[in-house]
């Protein structure tokens, strides 16, 4: 009687994964050359035991490492390409100590006079104002488990990422907290930086340090001006945003941004990737409705920002 072949089973396994994980860094090519050496192993070590599923998987697995060759030759030009576009970017300016006044509810924005900074010089090298980007509007409030989140709106002047870093300081100096985030600037389009302090660190009274460089984009970034939201309505809890994609390349992992209103206050953000929640986006001039919930927020108006 044939014996079950192990290898085998194991080749088709991997080679599957492999096709399924495609479009994640290059995974199908590392699973599918694992797959086919098992596959190989079946045929040739393994004398007494069937050989269908070695043969099955030694295709397979054959499939998922071309697949990943070719996506690394694809986005592996990409990525030179863009690596010669930035590594000659200079750095984006210096830090900024700021002294913030965060809001124990859920409703603060500079527009509204809740977030308070001193007057200090800008000039185009610092944090607030550069040659990337301009801060334009500042806010702050707490989510419903008591994060204190700190939101930088910026509008861009460059094809960019930035890369950015907030510290949070007590009076005596020490700090008590650290947050960062990286994001993609469109020029002429708005994005913002978002800063988030867990509920057992309490930066009301703290002084904060900012910190951004450029970095190189990454490969996997496609079009920049792809999708637009046409309207939006909210359900109950949740928030329905009807996209249509404009662009031609929607990368992988393009996502949305939203800046929840309340007045002229930032009370909140959401976010989401295309591929997730809005999978019918396919081709320019396909369209789609993404669903968020929203259970809880307070907000009258939405500001939509893609990323690509």
């Amino acid at each position: 009687m044939e014996k079950v072949n192990g290898f085998g089973i194991a080749s088709l396994v991997l080679g599957i994964v492999g096709i399924l994980l495609t479009c994640l860094f290059g995974l199908s090519g590392v699973f599918g050359l694992i797959g086919l050496i098992l596959g190989i192993l079946g045929l040739t070590v393994l004398k007494d035991a069937k050989k269908g599923l070695a043969v099955a998987g030694v295709i397979v697995s054959g499939v998922a490492l071309f697949i990943g060759i070719g996506w690394l030759a694809v986005y592996g030009l990409r990525a030179i390409n863009n690596l010669g576009k930035t590594e000659s970017q200079a750095y984006v300016g210096g830090s900024s100590r700021q002294e913030t006044q965060t809001s124990d509810n859920n409703s603060s924005s500079s527009n509204s006079g809740q977030t308070q900074t001193h007057d200090e010089p800008v000039d185009p090298g610092t944090y607030d104002s550069n040659i990337y980007y301009d801060i334009v509007e500042t806010g702050s409030y707490s989510n419903s488990i008591g994060s204190t989140i700190i939101i930088h709106k910026v509008k861009a002047k460059a094809d960019i990422s930035v890369s950015s870093t907030c510290l949070a300081y007590a009076g005596d100096g020490t700090v008590i907290g650290k947050s960062s985030d990286d994001i993609v600037l469109t020029d002429g389009e708005y994005n913002y930086f978002k800063y988030v302090f867990d509920h057992d660190t309490d930066v009301s009274k703290a002084t904060f340090d900012y910190n951004a460089q450029p970095k190189n984009d990454s490969f996997m970034i496609g079009d920049r001006k792809c999708v637009e939201m046409t309207t939006y309505n909210v359900s109950g809890d949740d928030l329905y945003l009807t996209l249509k994609q404009t662009g031609d390349d929607l990368s992988t992992f393009a996502k949305f941004k939203i800046l929840l209103y309340k007045g002229n206050s930032i009370v909140g953000t959401e976010d989401g990737y295309f591929n997730v929640s809005a999978e019918n986006l396919n081709g320019k001039g396909t369209t789609d409705v993404a669903k968020i919930w929203v259970f809880g927020e307070d907000f009258d108006r939405i500001e939509f920002i893609y990323e690509p």
